[in-house]
């Protein structure tokens, strides 16, 4: 176990907790764990395979907890933490105790994945498997209905985390299945489109790597849709979203044959400096917070970042890769879309991706930004930070975002309208 025992705090040598991503759960789990100590758990994300320090310190019954950069209140009874509050993100939640008319939560059960092509729909839906090494990758190829001969075919790649073939994020974001729609979308252009299940998720295998064996799986992916008789390998195009916005030109790089390249919200910084924005964000816009105490928290990022770096082995490429250096070498079309009220990564960064790509060469570049719209490429009224998807009012990428893509990749690829 890392670190120096400290007075009033607890140690263990396994984990006590897996974190999930909501922070309320977090805190309740750490706050009813403790019991009435200072305590000094360790917490194992999920996804990641190293543990996370999550202190605890009392003030009567009222426990502070601290995870990273951010600090919530847990008021605690019997042994239940009831009322938590989390004010860099502006949340407040009360523990139901079942007596009053608050229904049951909708939605508490994953639903089953349905890839089939619903009745009259302008496409087919194949389950694929592509063999990668000593596994394989499990996904969906959907064509589109009545095409002839040999077709044009995107290949999605998700954002970080382990994200399913349409990259739900159930149950943050009920319903949102962007690369759904976009199959949907790129299907009345003439366009075929492979999506899949990522390592180690759905019927995936394989161990988890870095981003840069994810993007050699993409690269696998194309060879062997260019081995199949109704894909024209001439034209294959690659889609990616946030993570996988930086995959996409890490692909195109490696494989010249690759046609085109749309990147959702991709980065154009390090790992390292998106999370100290990510980080610093909140901290500087949260309301109530004095000067001194708003200082201390900005003081503490730069101990979250290097502890985040160590994470393990994905952290480590991610937290200094260099996207920009990649991008220019990029020498086929670049589509780079994002949402102005992104809060994961901050839209500038699709200028700046465009300069690299462009100051190495390339001068098929277009850049369309949307305003009101997230990370997610979803509509809100708020100010696009990740504490309002739970509460965004559609789960459905707006069609002018769908139609920019597809009237790109139908030009690109010299498919239909």
């Amino acid at each position: 176990m890392r670190g120096t025992p400290r007075e009033g705090a607890l140690h263990a040598r396994v984990p006590q907790g897996i974190v999930p991503t909501q922070s309320i759960a977090v805190v309740a789990f750490a706050a009813e764990h403790a019991a009435g100590r200072d305590t000094l758990l360790r917490m194992l994300p999920l996804g990641a395979d190293s543990a996370w320090d999550v202190r605890v310190r009392w003030r009567g019954d009222t426990a502070l907890v601290t995870l990273g950069p951010i600090e919530a209140w847990a008021l605690v009874s019997h042994g239940r933490a009831g009322r938590i509050e989390v004010p860099v993100q502006r949340v407040v939640g009360e523990l139901w105790d079942g007596r009053d008319s608050l229904p049951p939560l909708p939605g508490t059960r994953r639903p089953v994945p349905d890839y089939t092509a619903p009745p009259g729909a302008p496409y087919t839906a194949e389950e694929v498997r592509i063999p990668v090494d000593s596994f394989a990758l499990a996904g969906t190829l959907t064509r589109p209905t009545g095409a002839r001969g040999r077709v044009p075919v995107v290949i999605t790649v998700s954002g970080s985390g382990q994200q399913e073939r349409d990259e739900d994020l159930w149950p943050v974001v009920t319903g949102y299945r962007p690369f759904r729609q976009v199959a949907e979308r790129l299907a009345q252009s003439g366009i075929a489109v492979l999506r899949y299940d990522d390592r180690a998720v759905g019927g995936s295998g394989g161990p988890l790597g870095t981003s840069a064996d994810y993007a050699e799986d993409v690269r696998r992916i194309a060879a062997w849709l260019r081995a199949r008789s109704d894909v024209d390998g001439g034209r294959i195009a690659v889609l990616g979203h946030s993570e996988g916005g930086l995959i996409g030109p890490l692909v195109a790089v490696n494989d010249p044959a690759i046609a085109a390249v749309v990147v959702m919200a991709g980065p154009g910084k390090n790992g390292l400096a998106i999370l100290r924005d990510q980080f610093t964000r909140p901290i500087m816009t949260a309301q109530g917070l004095g000067e001194e105490e708003r200082a201390r928290l900005l003081a503490g990022i730069d101990r979250q970042i290097a502890a985040f770096r160590e994470t393990n082995e994905w952290s480590r490429f991610f937290a200094t890769y260099d996207p920009l250096a990649t991008a220019g070498r990029v020498r086929q079309p670049v589509l780079i879309v994002h949402g102005v009220l992104d809060r994961q990564v901050s839209v500038g960064q699709a200028d700046t991706l465009a300069a690299a790509i462009r100051a190495g060469g390339n001068r098929d570049v277009t850049v369309r930004t949307f305003p009101r719209l997230n990370h997610l490429f979803l509509p809100t009224d708020g100010d696009g930070s990740p504490v309002e998807y739970s509460a965004l009012p559609s789960t459905a990428v707006p069609a002018e975002v769908l139609d920019t893509i597809a009237l790109w990749l139908a030009q690109r690829l010299r498919s239909g309208p």
